[in-house]
């Protein structure tokens, strides 16, 4: 068989923990992250966090590396398995897609994740919580979006970072 990438649920916030505890196995690891900036106190904080919370992916050879250990590892919660207890391998196209997406760790698609129609909710600001529509890219990392206010429609040009699909 050949190395092919797998995923392994972490234990809550255990991606860092899990990849370091990985690597150290010599174990090929890939977490992707997202910049995200939070606001606290008046204050911008910009801050890497995983693009799936919960999960990083492992390389391996399912038949010549002891992947077992895996399970046991600190920060790892369970390697995601198929019906007959063996791993599920990642699609080829959809590690090569994501890889492609990235530098290094930092995913650099967010802004082409939206799609003009597409029915968002705000994650940050004065608007959090309220659901959108997405009226069009305003260029990398920027989304207008409208919804309603008061009775009103607003449209708003927001980072692509405080939107989630709704």
């Amino acid at each position: 068989m050949a190395i092919r990438w797998y995923v392994a649920q972490t234990r809550a916030r255990g991606e860092v923990l899990a990849k370091q505890h990985l690597e150290r196995q010599s174990f090929r690891t890939f977490l992707p992250r997202i910049r995200r900036i939070t606001r606290h106190a008046r204050r911008a904080i910009e801050a890497k966090v995983p693009l799936f919370p919960g999960y990083i992916f492992v390389a391996f050879d399912n038949g010549v590396d002891r992947w077992r250990s895996i399970n046991s590892t600190h920060g790892v919660k369970t390697l995601v398995t198929g019906d007959g207890g063996a791993p599920t391998p990642v699609r080829p196209g959809v590690m090569r897609k994501l890889c492609d997406a990235c530098d290094g760790d930092l995913f650099m698609g967010s802004a082409d994740v939206w799609v003009p129609g597409q029915v968002v909710r705000i994650e940050d600001g004065p608007f959090a919580e309220t659901l959108a529509r997405v009226e069009n890219l305003e260029g990398p990392d920027r989304v207008r979006v409208l919804f309603a206010l008061l009775g009103s429609s607003v449209s708003m040009t927001l980072p692509s970072y405080d939107l989630r699909p709704a």
